[in-house]
């Protein structure tokens, strides 16, 4: 509510993992993309996780799953880095590029 987005953040997490609450795919959706509105990089990659794998997101969606990734990626977050490499290797959203 005051704009703490690690926080909110982990408060995702709590929801996506049941831990102090019954798990929630789509609260932590939605409590994951109001931090990643705020720049959080982990809450990016998690938004992008949830998208490319359409768990608790409202479709899958591989294009804004890569945007996700991209964000997070560009502030250096290993995981997003990580998952957009698989992106690119295995050609998921994405033109396959294997350079």
């Amino acid at each position: 509510e005051q704009g703490y987005a690690n926080a909110t953040f982990r408060l995702g997490w709590l929801h996506q993992h049941g831990l102090g609450t019954e798990k929630h795919m789509k609260e932590a959706y939605l409590l994951y993309s109001v931090a990643a509105q705020q720049g959080h990089s982990s809450a990016q990659t998690m938004l992008g996780w949830m998208l490319a794998n359409g768990i608790g997101a409202p479709a899958k969606d591989l294009a804004q799953a890569r945007a996700m990734y991209e964000l997070a990626a560009d502030q250096g977050n290993p995981v997003a880095q990580f998952n957009l490499g698989l992106m690119y290797q295995n050609g998921s959203g994405i033109e396959l590029d294997l350079n």
